[in-house]
Formats: structure tokens, C-alpha cells, sequence
């Protein structure tokens, strides 16, 4: 890839979104990453729902929500309001 329209520096969570969204839209790009594999700690660690949304337009929500913590694991919140 010699001649490349857009070149996306780094593969943290936004530059990993960015070049799938480039993808998904047919432009070509080099993603550059100074890193040679994951780093040793996570660079975020809950995807809300919104970025799943588009995780699912893009075909990747199913492999993130396997590499996520299992589904038998609830992330139930619960609030409840103090009484004065």
C-alpha cells in the first residue's frame, strides 16, 4: 500500500474505530501502531451501549461481546436513594 488517502496513528479504541469505520465506508487506510501486540493493560474497560450500536453496524459487536466478560456475569445496577 504505497499511496494511502488516510493514515490512522495508533490502534488504541479510537484509532481501531476509526480505521473500521474508513473500512466500512470503502476508504482505503495504514493504521499505525508503535506497539508490536496489546498492551499489557486494557486502554478502556466498559463499551457502553452507544459504541455497540455501532459495533453491530459494523459487524464486530458479536467478537466484542465474546472477548468481553461472559454474558452469565450481570451488570445489573441498582440505586437506591438515601432517606433524610
Amino acid at each position: 500500500m504505497n499511496n494511502v488517502p488516510v493514515v490512522v496513528v495508533g490502534a488504541g479504541p479510537v484509532g481501531m474505530m476509526t480505521a473500521l469505520e474508513l473500512a466500512h465506508h470503502g476508504v482505503p487506510c495504514l493504521l499505525a501502531e508503535q506497539n508490536s501486540g496489546p498492551s499489557e493493560h486494557p486502554k478502556m474497560e466498559f463499551t457502553n451501549p452507544r459504541t455497540m450500536e455501532h459495533h453491530a453496524r459494523l459487524g464486530t459487536a458479536d467478537d466484542i461481546r465474546q472477548a468481553g466478560v461472559p454474558a452469565e456475569y450481570p451488570f445489573d445496577v441498582l440505586s437506591r436513594r438515601a432517606r433524610r
